[in-house]
């Protein structure tokens, strides 16, 4: 796509917008729901505004995740909850990989932040994303350095662990766990049955470690919700990757020409235009629509066709005919053009745990009444 033409047609070369709708409060401490994370984190500034960005401090690197789908404690409930000052951005030292002790293996993925290896650390299989530019401005160091201690704090069964991180060129990387299946996209592409249970599932799991970023005040947005960007283990269980990093990313997209995935961008984004967590909630309806067709969106489309069909003509996937009633209704709330219309990631969670209108099969219906039972 020829970028002169990119910009004229409006269409922004990277995923960050500078136009992000900040929120007005002060940061404020928040104690994470027990059940998830032992340790506590400062909920701040997560919103990229062009310049440096006040993210969330951490008060360590947290503790193990839990066995369910968490999120931040909301206002009530019966955890007891404390307020404290905002806490420094010290460096975590207790972050650092040592690059010698990688044994990185074979690629098995690229994109415009960098390319994926295979690794072996002290021992164990991890993913081994090694940065595309090494050699970073001072401010958007100390952007990478920032984004990646908010990383490591984060704890649920449906967000990709950050183990690591080498932060010196020339071998700055990021050490994430290796979830043996690669990508909802490749795993969509292979000769395996993907029945309607595990399309359940896929949502399931996207809507609930959507929900735990998004329960973040400010809210924690993705800005890059695809399929290619959600991993799967061996049991088929569904995480969540390459969060974070907006405009660290959208510097090395910038340095490298490549103009982002537009397939999966709300309106707002692709108009530039200011925008919220309900832009995620717009891209996970493109994704619901991946798991039932298996397809690439707007396939035949180049990706400029694409976004002016979406920003001009109310352009979305075709929903097929035989699309379970749930999944339909589930795809035109969340691509809705208003995204005040759309609904929130709690609000999504509700309908797949609540649907007994014959959106899904009975024995589906009974599996997944109980959220520990998959």
């Amino acid at each position: 796509m020829q970028l002169e033409v990119a910009r004229k047609a409006r269409i922004p070369l990277f995923l960050h917008s500078p136009m992000y709708v900040k929120t007005s409060t002060a940061p404020l401490i928040e104690e994470i729901d027990a059940e998830f994370v032992a340790e506590e984190v400062v909920a701040g500034e997560i919103a990229g505004n062009g310049g440096g960005q006040d993210m969330p401090a951490p008060a360590g690197p947290g503790a193990g995740a839990g066995t369910g789908g968490g999120s931040i404690a909301a206002a009530g409930g019966n955890h007891t909850r404390r307020r404290r000052p905002k806490l420094s951005k010290a460096k975590n030292d207790s972050l650092h990989v040592d690059f010698k002790e990688l044994q990185i293996e074979e690629m098995i993925g690229q994109g415009a932040f960098g390319t994926v290896h295979r690794a072996k650390w002290r021992g164990t299989a991890v993913a081994v994303k090694i940065l595309v530019c090494q050699y970073l401005t001072a401010d958007i160091l100390e952007e990478f350095e920032a984004e990646v201690q908010i990383m490591s704090i984060l704890r649920h069964p449906n967000i990709c662990l950050l183990m690591g991180a080498c932060l010196e060129p020339p071998t700055r990387c990021l050490v994430i766990e290796y979830l043996p299946r690669g990508s909802l996209w490749n795993v969509l592409r292979q000769d395996v049955v993907i029945d309607m249970g595990k399309q359940y599932g896929f949502a399931r799991d996207t809507a609930l470690g959507m929900n735990y970023l998004h329960s973040f005040q400010p809210p924690i947005l993705h800005r890059d919700l695809k399929s290619p960007n959600l991993l799967i283990d061996s049991s088929y269980a569904l995480k969540i990757s390459d969060f974070g990093l907006a405009r660290v990313r959208a510097h090395f997209q910038t340095m490298t020409g490549n103009c982002g995935t537009t397939q999966w961008m709300a309106p707002e984004v692709l108009a530039a235009e200011k925008y919220t967590e309900k832009a995620d909630v717009f891209s996970y309806g493109v994704v619901i629509w991946e798991t039932i067709t298996r397809q690439c969106p707007y396939e035949g489309l180049t990706q400029i066709q694409a976004a002016l069909g979406v920003l001009n003509n109310n352009l979305r996937p075709t929903v097929p005919e035989n699309c379970p009633p749930l999944f339909k209704k589930l795809m035109t709330l969340c691509w809705v053009s208003s995204p005040d219309q759309r609904p929130t990631f709690e609000t999504v969670l509700e309908m797949l745990n609540s649907s007994t209108d014959g959106s899904l099969p009975p024995q589906l219906e009974r599996k997944h009444s109980d959220p520990h039972m998959r």
